[in-house]
């Protein structure tokens, strides 16, 4: 079978797609579907524009017999076009997928053209034979107008390509990215209502008499480039004209979308702040990637508090998002910690022990000594190259913490290292926990940095620099190095702890 995906190009050489459609299409391509291209006019005369459109649908009958053509929805053309699809499915037997992008049908965002839309949702409710939706949500809605549930498959969330290099930092600021026509976003005017909170604002038709001593805009951005300018705080998924909820179509729409901009927050590496209501606010929940309000009001009283519980995964716009693991309680977490009498020296004495076992310079492998089982307490004088042996010869560690890690897919090198230490100092059976808090930080607790690539392990923590143990930290010869400082500033990413 013959797999297509439908694009629209104008004057034969600007793709008409929105972002998500071209992102959709290219990872289509790259699972071993060809183009199908419609290239519309749409500059010239009207007349000549009108035929040549209809002419350039029609080429859709030149599609293989039986074929497989997936159909971004929808297409913000002529409805007719539905009518040739469906004679075309009749013609040729070729399977029809429509992936959703929008319901206008029930967004409602254009009042004047609602006939249409309502016609061709229904339409593609009649003549696909697969139907690719946002959320359960979404779905649930389909069923109710008529569509078999056996045909629909959820999506989860988008996907957002683009090239990110960001360095993240966590505080308590608010950014929004996207559309800022009041006319969609009429909320964004009542934002000076809530001084606990300073927005940062991102897109085009910004209405600058909104702004305030708490909001500040920072421009338009193209979509391959906005995710790095989101390096801070927490992404805004909000819409209609309150700030107590989110009302109005597009407001109410949020209980069926997946909005695109969820995505941008995620893959920029932000957590999130979502309306509880909304359909994506599970999703939310369940990975740990933010927080959810019913009211913006509510956002001054949260930033407010020490504690915000969430797991950031900078790759949660793809599929396969790790189930969340428990976090730290508000009621754990505190600044001024002390240890348990007599703890400090026990953990000072087995850190010697350990600088004796890994010693400082050498390297956490097995370069040159067939594996055992227990690689984990092998040192060499030999450096790994993971330019040319990948990890073949780093050591191999499967500890508690593993647990906590955002991704499940490493026990190596610093990951590994770390880990083992971890469990020399608490035990095997201690339970590890995920937190966000740098005044909540211990000696013991682990720093997952550097993009969540580079682990570390706790030996001494100030209120402005931490000293770490650690292996690898030049991603090629496993080194076991102790005592390193690192700048509060630079640890920035998530912790793992073993106290309970």
């Amino acid at each position: 079978m013959k797999k297509y995906y439908l694009q629209v190009t104008i004057d034969s050489n600007l793709d008409a797609s929105t972002k998500a459609v071209q992102d959709c299409n290219k990872i289509l391509h790259q699972n071993g579907y060809e183009p199908f291209e419609i290239n519309l006019y749409k500059s010239g005369n009207k007349y000549i524009k009108k035929v040549h459109n209809f002419l350039a649908f029609n080429h859709l009958n030149k599609i293989d017999e039986g074929a497989l053509l997936v159909v971004p929805h929808p297409l913000y053309v002529n409805k007719k076009y539905i009518d040739i699809l469906e004679k075309v499915k009749q013609k040729k037997h070729i399977k029809l997928a429509f992936l959703i992008h929008d319901l206008d049908s029930l967004r409602k965002l254009f009042l004047n053209a609602q006939d249409d839309f309502e016609y061709m949702d229904h339409k593609m409710y009649d003549i696909s034979d697969y139907i690719i939706a946002h959320n359960d949500c979404m779905i649930d809605y389909l069923v109710t107008q008529g569509v078999n549930r056996e045909k629909i498959y959820n999506l989860h969330i988008f996907d957002y390509l683009c090239e990110s290099n960001n360095t993240i930092k966590f505080d308590r600021s608010v950014s929004i990215a996207g559309n800022l026509d009041e006319k969609k976003s009429n909320y964004l005017a009542k934002l000076k209502d809530i001084k606990a909170v300073h927005f940062d604002l991102y897109g085009v038709h910004l209405n600058e008499d909104i702004l305030a001593s708490n909001i500040t805009y920072h421009g338009a951005f193209p979509p391959d480039e906005i995710n790095n300018q989101l390096y801070s705080g927490f992404g805004l998924v909000w819409d209609g004209s309150s700030i107590e909820k989110c009302d109005g179509n597009t407001g109410e729409y949020l209980k069926y979308n997946n909005p695109h901009k969820l995505s941008l927050y995620l893959v920029s590496g932000i957590p999130v702040v979502i309306w509880k209501e909304a359909a994506e606010a599970k999703f939310v929940e369940e990975h740990g990637l933010g927080i959810t309000v019913n009211s913006l009001d509510e956002l001054g009283e949260k930033f407010a508090a020490e504690y915000i519980g969430f797991n950031m995964d900078d790759s949660a716009s793809e599929s396969g998002v790790e189930t969340e693991v428990e976090t730290v309680s508000e009621s754990e977490e505190t600044s001024d910690y002390q240890y348990p009498s007599g703890w400090l020296d026990s953990f000072n004495d087995k850190v010697e022990e350990l600088k004796q076992m890994f010693p400082s310079g050498k390297y956490w492998n097995h370069m040159d000594v067939e594996s055992d089982g227990t690689d984990y307490l092998m040192v060499t004088d030999i450096p790994c190259n993971h330019t040319e042996n990948g990890e073949a010869y780093c050591n191999l560690y499967n500890g508690m913490s593993d647990d906590a890690y955002v991704y499940k897919d490493a026990s190596t090198q610093c990951w590994g290292f770390a880990s083992y230490l971890s469990d020399y100092i608490f035990g095997s059976d201690a339970a590890a926990k995920r937190f966000y808090n740098y005044d909540s930080l211990r000696v013991g607790d682990q720093a997952r940095i550097q993009g969540d690539s580079h682990t570390v392990f706790i030996l001494e923590k100030t209120d402005d620099y931490v000293i770490v143990a650690e292996c690898n930290a030049d991603y090629e010869t496993c080194m076991i190095s102790w005592g390193r400082k690192i700048m509060r500033e630079d640890l920035q990413g998530y912790y793992i702890t073993r106290w309970n």
